[in-house]
């Protein structure tokens, strides 16, 4: 591998309190380093766990939900990343293979795996947001634009792309949430819930932001690229026939990284949630065979 990274920041966020949160990070953040020798570590997060090393860079951060984490994203990492590029990673994103990083990633401002959100727009200026893989219908349509949403999870971001949203002024666009009622200890807890996705920072890059993004100058790749770089959930279109062993990284809710030699990977949830998502199993079997990861459900 002749790449150079040293203008890349591998970067997780976290508003999480406690030291734990933050901890459980860790072992992504330090294997997708060690991945892309010379490049440059980064935790952001309310505390700094007790056995990060010394050459992780710390910068501590007041505890945030989840609409505060797309924010921060969104507005403010762009004020601690001082490479050219920042690659983002969480417990459950990390790198499989740097000797599957591409060049041709440089090239690009906003890099990440195809979601199961897309957003269209038809002949009219009609925008749609489609969910559970629904867009891969217009692969490959004519009569209207396909702007897959790329997972932030795993993401590789430009300093263009960081210091965009806020330089244009652009708004986030996050539709009410549902509220909903569940017992929590014997009461009543009060939550809230955005079915179709809409709050998080990737659909807003991708879709809300995109239009003005790119009228700045700012490059999302294309899907194809898109799908060497990551995978996280699988579509029956855009991955018939994937070959797994091409993708450069991973992310998805259903795996933790926790590290080790070997690898193990925790799989939240049991086996028949797993198995009753599209591929999810062969994913695992993928990762044991090729990595040797241990996979405890």
């Amino acid at each position: 591998m002749n790449s150079d990274f040293s203008n890349i920041t591998v970067v997780t966020v976290t508003g999480e309190a406690g030291p734990h949160a933050a901890a459980a990070a860790a072992p992504s953040l330090l294997h997708s380093a060690a991945q892309l020798p010379g490049s440059r570590a980064l935790m952001i997060s309310p505390e700094r766990p007790r056995r990060l090393p010394g050459y992780v860079e710390h910068r501590r951060v007041k505890p945030f939900g989840y609409i505060g984490y797309s924010v921060f994203m969104v507005y403010c990492l762009e004020s601690f990343i001082e490479t050219d590029f920042a690659l983002i990673v969480q417990k459950d994103g990390w790198v499989l293979d740097g000797k599957n990083w591409r060049d041709e990633f440089f090239q690009y401002d906003y890099i990440g795996a195809p979601s199961v959100t897309g957003l269209t727009v038809d002949s009219a200026g009609l925008r749609t947001l489609h969910n559970q893989y629904t867009w891969q219908s217009y692969v490959g349509a004519t009569d209207v634009q396909l702007l897959p949403v790329y997972n932030g999870g795993l993401s590789f971001r430009s300093r263009k792309l960081l210091t965009a949203p806020r330089r244009l002024g652009l708004m986030m666009n996050i539709s009410p949430p549902d509220i909903f009622l569940y017992d929590r200890d014997g009461s009543p807890l009060i939550d809230m819930d955005w079915p179709w996705g809409n709050h998080t920072e990737d659909t807003q890059l991708c879709a809300y932001m995109r239009e003005p993004l790119e009228a700045d100058g700012v490059r999302f790749a294309p899907l194809d690229l898109a799908l060497d770089f990551s995978f996280e959930y699988i579509g029956d279109v855009i991955h018939a026939d994937y070959d797994f062993a091409r993708a450069f990284g991973t992310h998805c809710k259903f795996r933790t990284f926790l590290g080790g030699h070997p690898p193990i990977i925790d799989c939240r949830g049991n086996r028949d949630d797993i198995e009753g998502v599209y591929r999810q199993a062969e994913i695992n079997e993928f990762l044991r065979s090729k990595y040797g990861y241990n996979i405890t459900i």
